[in-house]
């Protein structure tokens, strides 16, 4: 006698949080992954995970300075927008959050905050003008302080 086995369950999960450093390079991991169609009933929240934008920078070789430009935050919020935008006519339910945050406290606080189901992020990292002392980056905070399940990409 032949069993094959049925198993017709699928997880549900109600809060996916897509969370990158805010690259074109991220976004795109994110966007094209394989896993996209079958969330699409889940609801979806882009979120970036960037320092604070400023309007002026000094340069000090010695002094870490883990600010973006203003230029760069508005080619990411644009990124976001016009992702938010594609995702949304395709039918998904999306979101987008930006988080300014630069502290693995900080980035545990905020992902708990938003009561996720699964994390997904990507290894795909922006050198935010990081020092050669400084070895980690946003993205392995994300990855470390996630509260639940999380998905590499």
């Amino acid at each position: 006698m032949h069993f094959e086995r049925t198993d017709s369950r699928k997880i549900m999960r109600k809060n996916i949080i897509f969370a990158f450093d805010g690259s074109a390079a991220g976004l795109s991991v994110l966007l094209n992954t394989e896993k996209l169609p079958s969330w699409r009933d889940e609801h979806l929240l882009l979120t970036v995970i960037i320092p604070q934008p400023v309007q002026s920078f000094v340069y000090e070789p010695d002094f870490f300075n883990p600010s973006i430009s203003v230029d760069e935050f508005e080619d990411i919020q644009n990124r976001l927008d016009e992702a938010c935008g594609n995702l949304l006519a395709h039918g998904y339910k999306v979101s987008v959050k930006l988080g300014y945050l630069d502290s693995r406290t900080a980035v545990s606080q905020f992902l708990q905050d938003l009561y996720p189901d699964l994390v997904v992020t990507t290894l795909t990292t922006r050198k935010w003008r990081h020092s050669r002392w400084l070895k980690q980056s946003i993205a392995s905070y994300v990855i470390e302080s996630s509260p639940c399940a999380t998905l590499i990409l």
